[in-house]
């Protein structure tokens, strides 16, 4: 008989990968191992890196824009 499946929260993985967590990190989180959030919540992953990295280059360009010289080098 196989293990039931981990009742995990996939929004709760976006949120995490959102903020730049591993999937290590995530896994930690909400107690399950590596492979079942990649094998199950990829999608969720991708979502949310792609989410955290579109963050960061709209900050990147704002401080650009206030004329930080060290983010106008930078970038």
């Amino acid at each position: 008989m196989p293990r039931p499946k981990a009742d995990i929260d996939p929004k709760k993985v976006f949120e995490l990968a959102r903020i730049g967590c591993s999937g290590d990190e995530i896994a930690t989180v909400l107690g399950c191992c590596r492979s079942t959030i990649y094998r199950r919540f990829q999608d969720q992953l991708d979502r949310g890196r792609d989410d955290m990295r579109t963050s960061l280059r709209r900050w990147q360009y704002m401080k650009a824009r206030e004329g930080s010289v060290p983010m106008l080098i930078w970038l």
